[in-house]
């Protein structure tokens, strides 16, 4: 593994080793405000308050 193949999200702070893992977890934020849910369109307050909210709403 390179170091090409790691991703992150910089909001979240998350390390992806796996590509697809990363992109399936983006595809979560919304393109235009990665503090919006892209599944309902709620607007969370932090990375915390986004986790809590997938956690707790999108099971």
């Amino acid at each position: 593994m390179t170091r090409d193949d790691v991703k992150s999200c910089s909001f979240c702070c998350i390390i992806f080793h796996d590509p697809a893992m990363y992109y399936l977890h983006r595809s979560m934020h919304d393109k235009m405000d990665v503090r919006c849910c892209n599944l309902c369109g709620k607007l969370l307050l932090d990375k915390y308050d986004f986790t809590a909210h997938f956690l707790s709403q999108h099971k």
